[in-house]
């Protein structure tokens, strides 16, 4: 209990008040962030390699110091969770924050590493005990807190969840997702990580806050457009959603924060009803690299505690949604057979294992997208026999310091190719070169392949003696490797165009991109002819016998120099929209606005057998719910 309270119990008090209102309840513990114990026990503190301890010098305002849990600060969190519990034996739920693995050297680190046959001086060791040790502890405290309470709401926060938590899915009741997109995180993260975490079983929360920025931003507002955004989003995916709040020391709410929060969440309640039991409905899946993605050297022992998404996800998951592709991400635990096309991006590393799932995937009728390195082995030698529509020739020149210049970004471009694009790879674009910024590796079509689009080199590549104005050299007239190939299963770019992306961002990439899944996948579940900027996800709900749309208009935009901000609502402008269902639809309605008709009428694909939904949009500006209802025509045909 803070001192200044001079023995006032506040928990109570807020529980208590929670109560009285209907709402469950949940104690925050912060677990390897505590300035108190990290001052009174810097031998718990996390060490790096050099001796040095975690976090700021000792005399900056600042308390993030991490405290390694195998140390004998377990037994006093264990001492202050049986405290909550024993003070406390009410509270519904237990939220554990700041809880990630660390590279530690700290002498009981070393000491237990030796114990247990590990090196502690390989960095690669000692990450693979860091994460042993998280997951440990993790496993003991919620056996701790469901001794007490075994219906208890248990989640871990490290601030992203990725497929390194399926492993230790029993820990968790449900899963929280921190993500502000005005903070750190950006507005890239979340749907990068709802779209993991709800194929893993579980409920998923999604939690921003009311800051303009994030955390600690006291008297500072979020904008209401971009509170909606962010908290549509949630619900769009499948998730519950939480608006998170500092309590300023006079212990006093605002007033005008909870008519921001409540403005949002009034209009949350009106479309609960669509929302309850909500399935996201899918047709593709991305995989990530964070599950089987090559290995990359570990810089520092700090690296596991940064927040890092891989920028060839973020670029891929972006390009998906300005498609209106209907998709996860999964890693390789995940059942693949139930997608129809599966997407690879730039670097997936493909070993036994997974070559033998995705050829099985293959021969079920699956389809797969991949690009640059996605596919070959851990040793970057061959790709996998009979199944990819290329093999490898080569990886491509060295740049001046004896590095690959394959997959590299140079200010100058100095390694750049050009792409031609093709009537079904890239149809909307002029059939003449367009430059790919980065290198890609060298490959040629295996027998029986169909090179989709041809590749040009330039003049010669970018060096200190001979170069060509402000930056890459222009195309010549001689063919490089092929840019695409297919077989009946696979398509492949040889570029690394998730990188270039998520780099610069060009938009014949994401037309390249859209084309192959187009390629693969036949037409989609949901198209449009809106802008790029509007995003729509489509889900089910089983028991009301209808499908919902979900479409969102809300562009962030970068004013400051740290961060995105959205505070309008933008129109798309009329546009027409068109969903394709497996049952036949009798009544469309827009959930936003129920006194407005919608324009709509449908018709059977007779040689797919789906039925095709076409909506007639004035245009979207901000949220709009439309419920596809099977019911109505259900009883339509059966009145009785």
């Amino acid at each position: 209990m803070h001192p200044h309270l001079n023995g006032r119990d506040l928990l109570r008090e807020q529980l208590d008040a929670c109560r009285a209102a209907g709402i469950r309840t949940s104690v925050y513990l912060t677990v390897q962030f505590d300035d108190k114990v990290a001052r009174e026990h810097p031998e718990w503190l996390v060490m790096d390699e050099e001796g040095g301890l975690s976090g700021p010098g000792k005399f900056e305002g600042c308390f993030y110091r991490f405290l390694a849990v195998n140390t004998g600060y377990e037994k006093y969190v264990r001492e202050i969770v049986s405290d909550v519990f024993e003070s406390f034996p009410d509270i519904e739920g237990v939220f554990f924050d700041i809880m990630m693995p660390h590279i530690c050297s700290n002498p009981v680190t070393v000491r237990q590493m030796v114990e247990q046959g590990m090196d502690p001086e390989s960095r690669i060791e000692r990450k693979r005990f860091g994460v042993e040790v998280i997951n440990g502890f993790k496993l003991r405290m919620s056996e701790l807190v469901r001794s007490y309470r075994p219906d208890c709401a248990i989640f871990y926060n490290a601030g992203h969840i990725g497929p390194r938590h399926r492993g230790m899915i029993e820990a968790y009741s449900h899963f929280e997702v921190e993500s502000l997109g005005s903070g750190k995180w950006g507005y890239a993260h979340f749907p990068i990580v709802a779209r993991y975490v709800r194929t893993l079983g579980k409920p998923f929360v999604g939690m921003t806050g009311k800051f303009h920025t994030e955390w600690g931003d006291f008297h500072s507002f979020k904008p209401q457009p971009a509170l909606e955004y962010e908290i549509f989003r949630i619900i769009a995916s499948g998730g519950q959603c939480c608006i998170g709040d500092q309590l300023h020391p006079t212990g006093r709410i605002c007033d005008e924060t909870y008519k921001l929060i409540g403005s949002v969440y009034e209009q949350v309640e009106r479309l609960e009803p669509w929302c309850v039991d909500a399935q996201p409905v899918t047709e593709l899946a991305v995989l990530s690299p964070e599950s089987c993605g090559f290995a990359k050297p570990i810089r520092s022992d700090k690296e596991l505690a940064e927040l890092h998404v891989d920028g060839g996800l973020s670029a891929c998951v972006r390009i998906l949604e300005e498609g209106a592709f209907q998709f996860d991400v999964i890693d390789v635990e995940a059942a693949f057979e139930n997608y129809k096309l599966l997407v690879l991006p730039d670097s997936i590393c493909v070993d036994a294992a997974l070559a033998e799932k995705l050829k099985s995937f293959a021969a079920q009728g699956g389809r797969i997208l991949a690009t640059f390195e996605s596919g070959l082995n851990a040793e970057r030698t061959v790709f996998p026999d009979g199944l990819w529509p290329v093999r490898l020739t080569g990886r491509g020149p060295t740049d001046r310091t004896g590095e690959l210049a394959a997959g590299k970004a140079y200010q100058f471009n100095d390694f750049a190719e050009y792409i031609i694009p093709s009537e079904r790879i890239g149809a909307s674009l002029a059939k003449i070169p367009h430059v790919l910024y980065q290198r890609a590796i060298d490959v040629e079509a295996v027998e029986g392949a169909e090179v989709l689009a041809e590749t040009r080199e330039s003049y010669f590549d970018r060096a200190w003696n001979h170069f060509c104005s402000h930056l890459q050299t222009p195309a010549s007239a001689k063919p490089g490797s092929p840019g695409a190939v297919r077989n009946e299963a696979v398509l492949y770019f040889r570029h690394p165009l998730f990188g270039i992306y998520h780099k610069k961002a060009p938009p014949w990439v994401r037309a390249l991109v859209q084309d192959g899944v187009r390629e693969l996948l036949g037409r989609p579940m949901v198209s449009h002819n809106g802008p790029q900027t509007l995003s729509i996800s489509l889900n089910h709900q089983a028991k009301e016998r209808r499908h919902v749309l979900h479409l969102l208009h809300y562009v962030p935009v970068r004013k400051g120099q740290d961060l995105e901000v959205v505070d309008e609502r933008l129109s798309t402008g009329a546009f027409q929209l068109v969903v394709r269902l497996p049952a036949r639809v009798g009544s469309v309605t827009d959930v936003t606005q129920p006194d407005r008709s919608v324009a709509w009428q449908q018709r059977r694909d007779a040689a797919s057998g789906a039925w095709e939904i076409t909506i007639a949009s004035p245009g979207v500006a901000g949220h709009q719910v439309i419920e596809l209802s099977h019911a109505a025509y259900n009883l339509m045909r059966n009145p009785d």
